[in-house]
């Protein structure tokens, strides 16, 4: 095998950590990975992320929703749409930002070991963390960007897992949110956009994405949200919908039940 260049060598790391290449190919990258020190914590960074990277969990809809309800629209939404094909975790799209992000991460690794010996084990410590929650940034809005609505809901699924969410995640949940084609990938941003009930915009930005949702499961989910941050932003909405002649009863009482947990404040 000629010696590659630097992007092939980065699709080779990938392909390697997640146990695609054939025989011979490993074997090479193999020998480059003994002969190599810097490659191997190349590897050992890229390793790291990819192994966070677990599909989430399946969302349960919360008891409110009733059991019936939920049942009988989920029937329904089998019927018409059938169980996607479940897609290999480490999809192209993102892969390139995920190798990306962790030679930027092997990079400042290796820029902290050419600094003073009197900066503290807990500053880099510190600084690590901070690098990794950049890199699980970064891949989860590469992910946002996939074909597949099982590789979408499973970046929004794991940016529920981030300690913290700067503006261009939750940009893109919002995004997702009021755009997204598939019901389920909306129903697991509203569950992300959850979290951040602490960022007065984003909860007034939620409440106006009401009026956009058609969708019965989302649109309970979203008022139960909007219910729990006591979002007065939201009764406006919220007073249209429980009187909208196109929408089922649940949704109707669903929004009913809010403008009165509301104007409880």
């Amino acid at each position: 095998m000629q010696p590659p260049t630097d992007d092939e060598l980065t699709s080779l790391l990938i392909d390697y950590a997640d146990g695609q290449l054939d025989a011979e190919a490993a074997a090479q990258v193999a020998q480059w990975l003994a002969a190599d020190p810097g490659l191997r914590a190349q590897l050992a960074q890229l390793q790291t992320v990819l192994g966070e990277l677990q599909p989430p969990a399946p969302l349960v809809p919360g008891p409110e929703l009733g059991q019936q309800f939920y049942a009988a629209l989920a029937h329904a939404k089998a019927a018409q749409n059938p169980p996607a094909r479940v897609v290999r975790l480490l999809a192209r799209p993102w892969q390139w930002a995920a190798a990306a992000a962790v030679f930027v991460l092997a990079f400042g690794l290796g820029r902290w070991s050419t600094q003073p010996q009197q900066q503290t084990t807990e500053h880099k410590v510190a600084r690590l963390e901070q690098e990794m929650a950049a890199t699980k940034q970064a891949v989860m809005l590469a992910m946002l960007k996939q074909e597949s609505a099982s590789g979408r809901i499973q970046a929004v699924n794991y940016a529920r897992e981030l300690d913290q969410a700067d503006q261009a995640v939750t940009e893109a949940l919002l995004n997702t949110l009021n755009y997204d084609p598939n019901a389920n990938v909306r129903l697991a941003a509203v569950e992300a956009l959850a979290r951040f009930g602490d960022n007065a915009p984003l909860r007034q930005a939620v409440a106006l994405a009401l009026a956009r949702q058609t969708e019965p499961l989302v649109q309970i989910a979203l008022i139960d949200v909007l219910i729990g941050w006591r979002e007065q932003s939201a009764l406006s909405p919220l007073q249209k919908l429980m009187v909208q002649p196109d929408a089922p009863e649940a949704v109707r009482a669903k929004a009913a039940e809010g403008v009165g947990a509301i104007y409880q404040l």
